[in-house]
């Protein structure tokens, strides 16, 4: 199911504006060119006789931030797995210019931060006593013991010893195989999108605040359980992305704003999801969400063509992000909770 979604955010995502108002044979309220792959390949010959302008022979072209791929219909089982889970394997992936934009694309932040969160995962395992199955941790990988070692949240650590590093280390760290698989592959997703789209000074900073407020919020709400993963970091982007959303409301289509809505309800059923599992909690997701947006109405205030709305807007964001952690870490450190009664 989360393939099949994904295939259908992807081409929601690729399909270019129309030149003619596209016609509605779906019955769907509001008709737009809004189509998935399988509606893109029935109406195929339908579009291509009366010119309706989706490219040559109903190509769809799918921007992936770093290079754009080019898909006709009908995908075969592999251009359908390559569609899930690696794009750029697509459309002569060997030419020149996508070798240039392939080598673009490991320089990022967004591949380079996957790594490290990679090595340092090997890093958990080598330090656990093994492999914990899924009855114990629900991701399947190293202990509690094991990760407080390298780094996780844990709000002992933090309070009693003043190891306030630990807001920071668990975005690298991740519970087990399945938490790390999930993680990387949302974040490696929309990173790349969204860091060649804003620019690498607002995706790092929206991506390490928002999993270090996340870090704080889940110390607020969960303060006796270990804490690790990048899901709240993963939420500041789509936290931002609405924000962005909410700045160009007035000047973007409807239809673009209804795929990046889908694609961000998507991304955040996977978080929730994984918000369920061993080492992880909710608070961290919404501690990051809430950063995100903050963070991204201060960027992208600048999207609004009145000059004074801007400033409002920016100048609000800006006060609730130092409100955020004014109030939040004094209450880290002196509020009552659990343990420290």
């Amino acid at each position: 199911a989360v393939f099949l979604h994904l295939i259908r955010f992807q081409l929601l995502l690729a399909m270019p504006p129309s030149t003619q108002p596209m016609p509605n044979p779906w019955n769907r309220p509001g008709g737009g060119n809004m189509m998935t792959l399988r509606d893109l390949e029935s109406q195929q010959p339908m579009m291509n006789q009366q010119g309706y302008g989706y490219g040559q022979q109903g190509a769809a072209q799918i921007d992936l931030g770093y290079t754009k791929v080019t898909v006709r219909p009908p995908l075969g089982f592999f251009e359908h797995i390559c569609l899930c889970c690696c794009p750029c394997c697509l459309s002569n992936p060997f030419s020149e210019e996508r070798k240039a934009d392939t080598i673009k694309a490991f320089k990022s932040f967004t591949v380079v931060v996957s790594a490290v969160q990679i090595i340092m995962f090997i890093v958990e395992l080598a330090v656990s006593d093994g492999i914990l199955p899924y009855s114990q941790n629900s991701s399947i990988g190293p202990d509690a013991n094991a990760m407080i070692k390298v780094g996780a949240k844990f709000l002992p650590y933090i309070r009693l010893r003043g190891e306030i590093w630990r807001l920071f280390a668990p975005i690298f760290l991740h519970a087990g195989f399945l938490h790390l698989f999930f993680n990387l592959f949302a974040q490696i997703q929309i990173g790349l999108r969204y860091e060649f789209t804003w620019g690498l000074t607002k995706t790092v900073s929206i991506y390490l605040l928002s999993g270090i407020a996340g870090n704080i919020l889940s110390c607020l709400g969960n303060p006796s359980s270990v804490g690790v993963g990048a899901s709240g970091a993963l939420l500041g982007w789509i936290g931002a992305q609405i924000a962005m959303m909410i700045c160009t409301w007035g000047t973007t289509d409807r239809n673009t704003r209804n795929t990046n809505l889908f694609s961000m309800l998507f991304f955040l059923v996977i978080m929730l999801f994984l918000g369920s599992g061993s080492y992880v909690d909710n608070y961290a997701h919404l501690g990051g969400a809430l950063m995100g947006l903050m963070m991204g109405l201060f960027f992208f205030a600048d999207e609004y063509s009145d000059p004074s709305l801007v400033r409002k807007v920016r100048l609000g964001a800006g006060v609730a992000v130092g409100v955020f952690f004014i109030i939040t870490v004094p209450l880290m450190f002196t509020l009552c909770l659990d343990m420290f009664c």
